[in-house]
């Protein structure tokens, strides 16, 4: 199995903070996670765990696969209108 790709896994998940217009205290909530280790996980030095990343997915009606790999459900009308409930 590949490695995974911080990296793009951190710069997906901000695109989809950014299109939601969440804060980072916001998805700490969504998560029950640190704000440090969003904020870890958003500059791509460390990764989120599947769990995690899962409940996000759910939360902004996005696939598991987008963050994981661009492929899949973006984030979209759904996750704006998720954000501002």
């Amino acid at each position: 199995m590949g490695r995974l790709d911080h990296e793009g896994i951190g710069q997906r998940l901000r695109a989809v903070r950014d299109i939601t217009r969440l804060r980072n205290r916001e998805i700490t909530l969504l998560l029950g996670t640190k704000k440090s280790a969003i904020s870890e996980t958003m500059s791509g030095r460390c990764g989120v765990g599947l769990e995690k990343l899962e409940r996000l997915a759910e939360a902004l009606g996005i696939s598991l696969a987008w963050p994981l790999d661009g492929k899949g459900r973006a984030p979209g009308v759904r996750a704006l209108r998720t954000a501002a409930e």
